[in-house]
């Protein structure tokens, strides 16, 4: 069985929120009550069905709470007033609210690579010049994947700091694809399972950020740097079994294995697994570059004043090192 233990799949809708998990009160495979950690995400990482399923968490000692959520600030404003212990977003997130809010967040590991991003527009709208007067949906007005919008607008002679098109924050991309539905917004920038729902429903592709953006970094762990000192164990046990289960995916014999159950647990369409695992990031490491192409694009944007602060102020590297017992690459 190696890793399997035991676990509990919990599943609720929570203020709009789903809870995935094992519960609080579970028995580690010694007889000992189990650590809880409080994880919130936008999607189910495969690493963490992979972590959860074969027993990773389990064998640290840890029973890892996880709640999906539909918007930024629920999820940044939950981490922040320590409704979430942890949470994985984009490094854009983490820097917006150290710098706009002087939250003390930090990025202590990475999750998955540079992805597909795309700028999915209703059918009515033939290009990306049709989006001029327009309403385009996003999570947040001035984070996250309005970066990539940005940039395939502007490679388009689109700039919509001038107010045209209208960005219209609802939430994540299940959001902004009802909102494109309902006829409330006519574009957004949209992640599987999203992009296909909507390709299926006529929908066009104006602009892949792989295309635009390319180096664009994905979800990074992060936290308050309150809690990490005060819950270091904690953390450097759930990065120890975040990269173990990394590692374990990762392995070309346990390829098909980790997408499968991914697939089964996250409930997805095959190609939607495959391409989970396709992003999953080596290592867990820090996506140090990404964390500075973000910087330098927001300074571009005009979002950070200058002069544009160093990339090693929004992520600490000493716990992924405690955990794995060698230096940060």
């Amino acid at each position: 069985m190696g890793y399997r233990g035991l676990f509990v799949v919990v599943g609720a809708l929570v203020c709009g929120t789903v809870l995935l998990g094992p519960l609080a009160r579970a028995q580690a495979p010694e007889g000992r009550t189990l650590d809880t950690l409080r994880l919130i995400t936008f999607t189910p990482p495969l690493v963490l069905s992979v972590a959860q399923e074969r027993g990773f968490f389990t064998a640290e000692g840890l029973a890892v709470e996880h709640t999906i959520t539909s918007s930024s600030r629920e999820l940044m404003t939950g981490v922040i007033d320590g409704t979430y212990d942890i949470a994985f977003t984009n490094p854009d997130n983490w820097i917006t609210y150290a710098v706009r809010d002087g939250a003390d967040v930090v990025m202590f590991q990475g999750v998955i690579g540079s992805t597909e991003r795309t700028l999915v527009a209703r059918p009515e709208i033939q290009s990306v010049a049709d989006l001029r007067g327009q309403d385009i949906a996003v999570d947040a007005v001035d984070s996250g994947f309005v970066l990539i919008l940005w940039q395939i607008l502007a490679d388009h002679g689109i700039d919509f700091r001038t107010g045209d098109p209208r960005l219209v924050p609802v939430g994540a991309p299940a959001q902004r694809l009802a909102s494109m539905e309902r006829g409330e917004t006519v574009a957004a920038i949209l992640v599987s399972p999203q992009t296909e729902e909507a390709l299926a429903r006529g929908y066009r592709v104006l602009g892949r950020s792989l295309d635009h953006l390319p180096q664009y970094p994905g979800p990074q762990g992060g936290t308050t740097r309150r809690w990490a000192a005060a819950n270091e164990d904690r953390l450097v046990r759930f990065i120890r079994a975040y990269v173990a289960a990394t590692d374990w995916a990762l392995a070309p014999a346990n390829r098909e294995e980790a997408i499968a159950l991914h697939q089964r647990r996250a409930g997805l369409e095959r190609a939607v697994a495959e391409d989970d695992y396709a992003a999953v990031q080596p290592g867990a490491t820090i996506n140090i570059a990404g964390i500075q192409i973000v910087l330098d694009l927001r300074a571009a944007l005009g979002f950070l004043p200058p002069p544009v602060p160093p990339a090693e102020q929004f992520y600490d590297t000493r716990y992924w090192e405690r955990a794995t017992g060698r230096p940060h690459p």
